[in-house]
């Protein structure tokens, strides 16, 4: 059950990001979260452009349903320090907030829905949760919200929710898709290094074709190969494994075998030319940040006729040391069938 609620909750998007970075980037959103209501509430404009929403959304949608849930949890919750929300409003809007923010993340990650359709399904289903813990809140236990919320009453929280702040919901649906889709298409990077520069000098080389796997470690690159990634990974595994371990490496093309070598060899950071869906999925499983320029749904052959015998023989293996197994059985079947 535990590995089911993991791998739920932990799918990821093309912002790939190690533990530590979404952490980072999961304060960040909550510092947002209580600094831009501040600053609209100066100018009373909070209930109507609804700040503390943006970042919540964002979370969800950038870094998954984990980290909408608690950037929707901890915002209001360390913004009622100043006032805002009130004691009445705090368990409503935590509840409204997280629930947005998982949901958000949920669609995107879990369930592939895109950004267009995820957002405003969040908002909505959001709100029916605000609405719901409101008159569980004044309803089911009684109290009394005239004197610390005297603009909500059971008619005026639909008002509330839908009508007084739609500026705030035109602006949620118009900026968010837009800053989601630039920070996915590396517009607004997420994942920079000191080692940044040498990334693009090393997709140089193999954009000029002068080499098909580049491995930078100790700010500098240390060797370059036309060698395939697989075969160059795996040469390397076994002869020289410490030269991988937390190495930055630049691939022309990552199939599921070549994330399997890349796993075992402790790399710190895979930038992939051409990535496929499973090489995706097990980067973000086993926790190795990592960009592409491509995603393709499966590695193809030499002749472009089928998948590479490679990627099939690792179809549905998630244990690393097995996968590494079959990669070495299937390459000792190709050489046999090459004498």
């Amino acid at each position: 059950m535990f590995t089911i609620l993991k791998r739920t909750i932990f799918k990821s998007n093309p912002i790939s990001l190690s533990h530590t970075q979404r952490l980072v980037y999961t304060a960040v959103f909550v510092a947002l979260g209580v600094l831009l209501p501040y600053a609209f509430h100066a100018f009373l404009a909070g209930p109507i452009f609804l700040p503390m929403h943006i970042p919540v959304l964002l979370a969800g949608l950038l870094l998954g349903p984990l980290s909408g849930a608690v950037v929707g949890l901890l915002s209001p919750l360390i913004s009622s320090a100043t006032g805002m929300p009130t004691l009445f409003m705090l368990p409503i809007m935590t509840a409204q907030l997280s629930a947005t923010g998982f949901i958000a993340g949920m669609l995107t990650k879990r369930f592939k829905v895109g950004v267009f359709i995820a957002l405003p399904v969040a908002m909505v289903l959001g709100r029916l949760v605000f609405a719901a813990v409101f008159y569980l809140v004044t309803l089911g236990f009684g109290f009394s919200h005239g004197s610390i919320a005297p603009a909500l009453n059971a008619n005026s929280v639909w008002a509330f929710l839908f009508i007084i702040g739609l500026p705030g919901i035109a602006v949620q649906l118009v900026i968010i898709p837009m800053l989601v889709k630039a920070v996915e298409s590396g517009g607004i990077p997420m994942w920079k290094t000191k080692n940044s520069h040498l990334i693009k000098k090393a997709s140089s080389l193999i954009n000029s074709e002068k080499a098909n796997f580049v491995l930078i470690k100790d700010k500098k690159i240390q060797l370059h190969k036309k060698e395939i990634g697989v075969k160059s990974a795996l040469k390397l595994h076994k002869e020289n494994p410490k030269l991988l371990e937390n190495a930055i490496l630049v691939d022309k093309v990552v199939g599921k075998a070549a994330a399997i070598l890349f796993t075992l060899s402790k790399i710190k950071f895979v930038h992939a030319h051409i990535i496929s869906n499973d090489a995706k999925e097990f980067l973000l499983e086993h926790n190795i940040a990592f960009s592409f320029q491509k995603k393709v749904p499966y590695i193809k052959n030499r002749t472009k006729d089928s998948m590479c015998p490679l990627e099939s023989a690792v179809i549905g293996e998630e244990c690393p040391t097995n996968g590494l197994e079959k990669i070495e059985k299937k390459i000792a079947e190709l050489m046999e069938i090459k004498k």
